[in-house]
């Protein structure tokens, strides 16, 4: 059985490869926007078409030159072709045969890929004639689509699998290419799934590139180099994780630019889908509402949170004081809270951040019994029975059954359920996370099923 191949997708910026990549992948993954420049770091996702399973990668646009943060884009996605299969070149056919186009070319003839040449935003238009004005940059195999539409990009994915059957083994040699390149589908089910949020420049970027071993991110200290929320898989010690690194989150009221609010809400999206938020505070700023906003987010959507202080290593005793000072200060509403000083950039301190996390990970994977459950539930009532309503009426809870384990949920069943208070529905959910997790690292949600008449609180 051969290998799932890696069908990686090039061309200048501002082409459609972001909205193409979306397409075949059936998701909003990659950021879109009629801008150029908006792709930076290349990102990766399974998919499949006639019964064949792939690797599609999406990368930053491709210029001529460019200098600074242009040029590290370029890099990174002529890395990221070096590493796949199949390159699908895409040019777009309103604008027609450039020279950026043209210099292109002779990069993709240096790789030695096989290459699919795509002219998109071909609608409207005659997908012959688009097509011609692009044979002169040389490559045999041509295709027409609407990424936007959908036109032709069945029978584009046809051709792109096909070159990668064609290709001789002295050409194409079997290797896989690198896990950053690579998602795993048979193991994202069982990954615990972490997303990494801050400020800007907090050093999230750094920080995935340092637990993942590898230079998958592209950072600088320039505020706002990530734009689009990038996956990564990891496996450590027989585990496994998924990261995904985040853009910067701003108070809304500095957000102009319609692009960073996207994608600020696509990270948001994120954050709902996944098991633990990694807060990444800059220790020599302190903490700010900023991150506050993000902690209260988490815990309201009933997420596992670990704050990491980064940077902490350049930092004097009493610049470390005021640091840890200020974020006690801040989140001093969480007496749970875990907070892991370290260093990204040197390495430091990650090995307590793993520990926390395997903690958590075990600890999501707690089945309990309805009979323990039950028993937790009444050694509370006898603690502390519901409150009273007028002519003594009191709600009645009769046992407890697990609801769910992303997050953890306990089910609890009684009658008269609509007279207990906001307050007590606290307490029982502080009991159960006592008695089942006392370290307080993964919170677990106690919902009311009225049992009398069927309908739930």
């Amino acid at each position: 059985m051969s290998r799932c191949p890696t069908l990686v997708i090039v061309g200048r910026p501002n082409v459609g490869k972001s909205t193409l990549f979306n397409r075949l992948t059936r998701s909003r993954r990659a950021l879109v926007a009629d801008r150029p420049g908006v792709t930076r770091d290349y990102q990766s996702d399974t998919a499949s078409a006639a019964g064949r399973r792939f690797t599609l990668v999406d990368t930053g646009g491709i210029g001529v030159s460019g200098e600074g943060m242009e040029a590290a884009v370029q890099e990174r996605a002529l890395h990221a072709a070096r590493q796949g299969d199949v390159l699908i070149w895409l040019v777009d056919g309103r604008v027609g045969h450039t020279g950026v186009d043209q210099e292109l070319a002779q990069r993709i003839r240096r790789l030695r890929k096989p290459c699919l040449l795509v002219v998109n935003k071909t609608e409207n238009t005659s997908p012959e004639l688009a097509a011609a004005e692009f044979h002169a940059l040389g490559m045999q195999a041509t295709v027409s689509i609407s990424a936007r539409h959908g036109d032709g990009v069945s029978h584009m994915l046809e051709q792109a699998l096909a070159l990668h059957r064609q290709a001789p083994a002295r050409e194409m040699p079997p290797t896989a290419p690198p896990a950053a390149l690579e998602t795993n589908p048979d193991t994202y089910s069982e990954s615990m799934r972490i997303v990494v949020m801050g400020r800007p420049n907090a050093g999230k970027s750094t920080l995935v590139n340092r637990l993942l071993g590898s230079e998958r991110m592209l950072t600088s200290e320039i505020p706002g180099t990530t734009r689009d929320s990038v996956a990564s898989d990891l496996k450590r010690q027989d585990l496994h994780y998924r990261l995904v690194d985040t853009p910067g989150v701003r108070r809304r009221a500095r957000v102009s630019d319609p692009l960073e609010k996207f994608s600020v809400a696509k990270a948001l999206e994120i954050l709902e889908a996944s098991d633990t938020m990694l807060l990444l505070v800059d220790a020599r700023l302190g903490a700010a509402a900023q991150d506050v906003r993000l902690y209260r987010e988490a815990r309201r959507r009933g997420k596992s949170i670990l704050v990491a202080l980064n940077k902490w290593d350049g930092l004097a005793a009493s610049e470390r004081r005021r640091a840890s000072d200020s974020l006690d200060l801040m989140l001093r509403f969480d007496q749970g809270r875990r907070v892991h000083p370290i260093s990204a950039l040197q390495g430091s301190g990650l090995g307590g951040l793993f520990k926390d996390l395997e903690y958590i990970r075990a600890a999501m994977q707690l089945k309990p019994g309805t009979a323990r459950l039950t028993r937790i539930l009444n050694e509370l009532l006898i603690k502390h029975p519901p409150p009273g309503v007028g002519r003594g009426q009191r709600a009645r809870l009769l046992h407890a059954h697990l609801g769910g384990r992303r997050p953890l949920r306990v089910i609890l069943h009684g009658r008269r359920l609509q007279l207990i208070p906001k307050f007590y529905q606290r307490y029982l959910e502080r009991g159960f996370s006592q008695a089942l997790e006392p370290r307080g690292l993964v919170p677990i949600q106690v919902d009311l099923y009225q049992a009398d008449s069927g309908g739930g609180k």
